[in-house]
């Protein structure tokens, strides 16, 4: 059976080594929700000349007054609403050299207590092609692992530090046929899926200190066959409330052609992977991301990560009374200008 270590000593590293310290007196009675918008034009190029009166937002389907507005293009971060926007509450630190602001921030979770100790060598590889893609010169980011690879990187610009952890990585996850055997229901299988989840939901919140901000989350995983509905739920509400999408890639698909431990045509393989992928694109469907699932797609997709990690605006609202459960509550942005559209997370996430 595992152990929490694992998960303690992950969180603790980043949570306390990252440098986002709160500045005191700064808590204001009505918090502000912010969410990513990407705007494209009808020829998918980002439209970044947009201004707080041309966004349109609507929760539950109540038009909120939109207080601040952010724009980042390719990494480069303004504010157009200095006058309206509340003191920052995080001290980040710098990029040595530099008095500029930090660039993006990408955070690495690889889940190796459900990564397939065989395909190592193609993860290591898989996260090398990421990290060559999405990460540039001025971003911050940071890694932590689940299991046995004790991976936890805190919040840093040193590239050379992902790199060393790439290294260190290692699949430790349990074979298809053990969890299949096992009905999805075992206690391990239960405590490796717990273990992850909040592994990543813990670290995702503590970037919520982080203001005015896209947050990107990259995270390698084979998904979760295992019914921990409400673990999957605050995750993804951690992520909402940190401004932060979640980009899955799908392992068992990108790292291996098929489970060899399987017939390519088992029922229960099928439901499995089912189940596992579902986890997957449920996560990066709520908050904004998407999931990758083919080898073929992956060049495809680190390039569209890294135009999204790049050009976006953060919209800041203070929301009005609504009916329903706020974490559920339904999102609309649009902006008046004809001709273009805005991909948004679906709810509000509050």
């Amino acid at each position: 059976m595992l152990r929490p270590p694992y998960l303690v000593g992950s969180i603790a590293a980043l949570t306390l080594s990252a440098g986002l310290t709160l500045q005191a007196g700064q808590q204001t009675a009505s918090p502000l929700i912010t969410v990513d918008a990407i705007a494209r034009d009808g020829r998918g190029a980002f439209v970044g000349d947009l201004s707080k009166d041309d966004f349109v937002v609507r929760e539950a389907g109540v038009a909120q007054d939109v207080a601040t507005l952010v724009v980042s293009r390719g990494g480069r971060v303004e504010d157009l609403t200095p006058e309206a926007t509340p003191p920052a509450q995080t001290e980040l630190p710098r990029l040595p050299g530099s008095s500029g602001v930090p660039g993006r921030f990408v955070l690495f979770v690889i889940d190796d207590l459900h990564l397939d100790f065989v395909n190592t060598g193609r993860l290591r590889d898989l996260l090398k092609r990421i990290e060559a893609a999405v990460i540039h010169e001025g971003d911050l980011l940071a890694a932590v692992s689940t299991g046995p690879s004790s991976v936890a990187v805190d919040l840093t610009y040193d590239r050379k530090r992902l790199q060393e952890a790439i290294g260190r990585m290692s699949g430790s996850g349990l074979p298809s046929a053990d969890i299949i055997a096992s009905a999805s229901r075992s206690s391990e299988v239960r405590s490796r899926a717990r273990i992850a989840l909040v592994t990543a939901e813990q670290v995702i919140a503590s970037f919520g200190k982080v203001r005015d901000r896209r947050k990107t989350v990259i995270l390698v995983s084979n998904g979760y066959d295992a019914p921990l509905a409400g673990e999957a739920a605050a995750l993804t509400r951690a992520a909402k409330l940190a401004n932060a999408a979640i980009y899955t890639f799908d392992a068992r698909e990108l790292l291996a052609a098929q489970d060899a431990a399987q017939p390519a045509d088992s029922a229960a393989l099928t439901a499995h992977r089912r189940a596992t992928l579902d986890s997957l694109l449920t996560m990066s469907e709520q908050t904004g991301g998407f999931t990758v699932l083919t080898r073929e797609s992956v060049d495809a997709a680190l390039a569209r990560i890294d135009a999204e990690t790049g050009d976006y605006y953060v919209i800041g609202y203070r929301a009005k009374a609504v009916e329903g459960p706020a974490p559920t509550l339904p999102l609309e942005i649009s902006v008046r200008r004809p001709g273009v559209e805005v991909r948004h997370r679906p709810s509000a996430g509050r």
